[in-house]
């Protein structure tokens, strides 16, 4: 029954992406390499790969008579050195999943134990790097599924369904994630949540970067150890409220918290452009976590806010660890939005 469904999903996801190449929605000179679906009014162009782990691969905003591309290395899967720009998502991890004794290994896969049995774990989880299957799209939403199957539970020992639903509005995109746990688990699913957004810096071309600016609602950043993991306790951080973006670290997160009832990241570009991040969802572990894993390159010319809840190691540690019971549906919003 199950190899029968899944050759049925199969047809009809190849069926859609016919369809949707005919009626324009599907990036035709894309198709046959990563498939590139498309969200667009006057003023805002998304574009989405679920075969590359469901992520928004492009968000273009119009100002004056031309769209500019605001995301790093928008829509180019092409293999290249250095970060790979876009915006992965992550989950069920955020950043490395270590062992004391594998932190030496940056960015090998460490470990975590469920009930007694030792999992490896991909950075930043492995939700990131599958195929999603295109559930349903219209003009104005894409939605997107990924399912647990055999090679998950190599990583991660449940069965879950997650579903990430694109909504383009009149300045921007909502990213709504659902997370729900399968009656089959037997105990409580635990994760941490991200997104890798990457926009370039400056936004715009010919933006001077020295002008370039963010702000943020956050009082306090997660404090670390030796290890660079968190300790569970935090600090007060430098950058709450308007700051310049060379004032941050070259490639060295800011991990942010406590960031008040609007939870907000703002990029302001010299041109007068603001993209806005904010983030809200249905239940948030207990404090602190990660709020913003704010990480940017001058020499690279990237800024990447990185909505999380959740925190590095989280699976080891607990800290900024969500837990849902079987049967258990759990939900996450990310906006950008844009004002000029």
């Amino acid at each position: 029954m199950c190899s029968l469904q899944s050759l049925i999903n199969k047809n009809l996801h190849t069926i859609m992406k016919i369809l949707l190449l005919i009626l324009g929605l599907v990036t035709a000179a894309n198709a046959s390499a990563t498939e590139l679906l498309t969200l667009a009014n006057e003023k805002i162009k998304v574009t989405v790969a679920p075969e590359q782990g469901g992520e928004l691969s492009g968000f273009e905003v119009k100002l004056g008579e031309d769209f500019h591309q605001l995301l790093y290395r928008a829509n180019d899967y092409k293999k290249q050195k250095g970060w790979r720009g876009k915006s992965l998502f992550l989950w069920p991890a955020t950043g490395p999943t270590k062992k004391t004794h594998q932190l030496a290994n940056k960015y090998a896969p460490g470990h975590y134990t469920v009930q007694g049995k030792n999992y490896a774990m991909p950075f930043h989880g492995f939700a990131g790097k599958k195929a999603w299957q295109v559930v349903s799209q219209n003009e104005k939403t894409i939605k997107l599924r990924l399912e647990s199957d055999d090679n998950t539970r190599k990583y991660y020992p449940f069965d879950f369904e997650l579903f990430i639903t694109y909504t383009l509005l009149e300045n921007g995109v909502a990213l709504f994630h659902e997370v729900k746990s399968s009656e089959k688990n037997t105990s409580a699913m635990p994760f941490s949540i991200g997104n890798h957004a990457t926009f370039k810096a400056p936004l715009i071309n010919g933006s001077k970067l020295d002008d370039f600016k963010f702000s943020t609602t956050c009082n306090k950043q997660m404090e670390y150890d030796q290890n660079n993991m968190p300790t569970g306790t935090t600090i007060n951080t430098s950058f709450n409220g308007i700051n310049l973006f060379n004032q941050l670290p070259e490639r060295n997160a800011i991990p942010l918290t406590d960031c008040q009832k609007d939870k907000k990241l703002s990029l302001i570009d010299p041109s007068g452009l603001t993209i806005t991040v904010a983030q809200h969802s249905s239940q948030t572990p207990s404090m602190p976590y990660v709020e913003y894993n704010l990480w940017a390159s001058q020499d690279l010319g990237f800024i990447s806010p990185e909505p999380w809840i959740g925190a590095k190691n989280s699976l080891n540690s607990g800290i900024g660890l969500i837990s849902l019971e079987s049967n258990g549906h759990w939900t996450w919003t990310v906006t950008i939005t844009a004002e000029d």
